[in-house]
């Protein structure tokens, strides 16, 4: 068996961005591939378009407070979200919010009955990282309208990521993997700015039915929660495959 190596760089993209993108890597009548390695710079941001919303309710009023994309400390996010509270038009201020480093939890205080609502934004995963669940949170006048997550608060919430292609994935015969995807990276470990390069340890064949000739190849970076991860699209996404022929 025969086999030729196929880079797909995101810098090279025929179109979309780093994190999803469209590229003129050709394969010609192969059996199967395998994953070689994949590098990348880790820049994907604590807070970014996946943890940066806060529903809540006063009354019968909905309000989202908007957080600025970054990375954060526990006790600078906490200062931050309290001054995204209290900017929210006709709120008028009052709110309090605090990180415990003892406990290691947050807690939200306002000046009147409120809902800390995190029904309101089901496709948001903020609520984990701060130590609650997915549901609602009334602050009551008995608890001085203080709310205190339950939980100690999690700030690394992003366990592993999927490299996915709808092009390769929907021919291979075999994989154990979600949605298409070719490789999975974790990435709990990692610090931001640190430079990845990923070379699987046990090589993993995915077969094609049939063989497989192809032009473009398109490639998403898909988090444990299956969605898109957001990171800089100056950055630019290397992954190697083997391509293996008769």
């Amino acid at each position: 068996m025969t086999s030729n190596y196929v880079s797909i760089e995101s810098s090279k993209r025929k179109s979309g961005n780093s994190n999803n993108f469209v590229t003129d890597a050709v394969i010609n009548n192969a059996k199967s591939f395998a994953v070689r390695s994949i590098s990348f710079c880790n820049n994907i941001y604590l807070i970014n378009n996946n943890t940066n919303r806060i529903p809540l309710s006063v009354g019968t009023q909905s309000y989202v407070a908007t957080l600025v994309n970054g990375n954060y400390s526990a006790q600078n996010l906490a200062a931050h979200i309290q001054a995204q509270l209290n900017a929210i038009p006709l709120i008028g201020g009052g709110f309090v919010v605090s990180y415990q480093p003892v406990i290691n939890k947050f807690s939200f205080t306002y000046n009147t009955a409120w809902t800390l609502d995190w029904q309101l934004e089901p496709n948001q995963n903020l609520y984990q990282m701060l130590g609650f669940d997915q549901k609602q949170y009334p602050g009551y006048i008995a608890t001085n309208y203080q709310i205190q997550a339950p939980y100690q608060c999690n700030l690394n919430p992003l366990v592993y990521v999927d490299i996915v292609s709808n092009q390769l994935g929907k021919r291979l015969k075999n994989t154990n993997l979600n949605m298409n995807a070719i490789e999975r990276l974790f990435v709990s470990n990692l610090q931001y700015g640190e430079n990845i390069v990923f070379e699987p340890k046990y090589r993993r064949i995915f077969e094609f039915n049939p063989d497989m000739s192809i032009s473009q190849i398109d490639i998403q970076l898909v988090d444990n929660y299956g969605r898109l991860i957001q990171i800089d699209n100056n950055i630019d996404i290397v992954i190697l495959l083997e391509c293996f022929y008769v």
